[in-house]
């Protein structure tokens, strides 16, 4: 039986009755005691926990993945228009000129977005 000199305070846990049972049929088949089982259950387990996400930072998700999805329509359109100019025989270098420019701007806006996303 471990020692006991270095147990903190007890500590009273609801489970569900499906858990309950296999614990107190650990117990049971190895002899040992309830507070045993789930010291050992506990300790040696090695559970995963994500801490929140602050709303406010939530909320400046909510709004980068808003901005992204503006972008990636204003991409679908500019793409759209150089294609019916390049079509029509239309399409300058001052009108690819001008594109590339609108594309840079939306490229800056995507890096700023997603840097919301960075949680290092």
């Amino acid at each position: 039986m471990p020692s006991t000199d270095n147990l903190s305070r007890p500590f009273a846990v609801r489970l569900p009755s499906e858990k309950a049972a296999e614990y107190e049929r650990l117990s049971h088949d190895s002899g040992e005691s309830m507070s045993v089982v789930l010291r050992k259950v506990l300790t040696e387990a090695s559970p995963v926990f994500y801490s929140r996400v602050p709303m406010s930072v939530r909320e400046d998700r909510i709004k980068a993945l808003h901005y992204l999805s503006k972008s990636s329509n204003n991409i679908n359109q500019v793409a759209k228009h150089l294609n019916i100019l390049s079509l029509q025989g239309r399409l300058s270098y001052e009108e690819c000129a001008h594109y590339l420019r609108v594309l840079d701007t939306i490229a800056a806006g995507f890096t700023r977005a997603l840097r919301i996303f960075d949680v290092n």
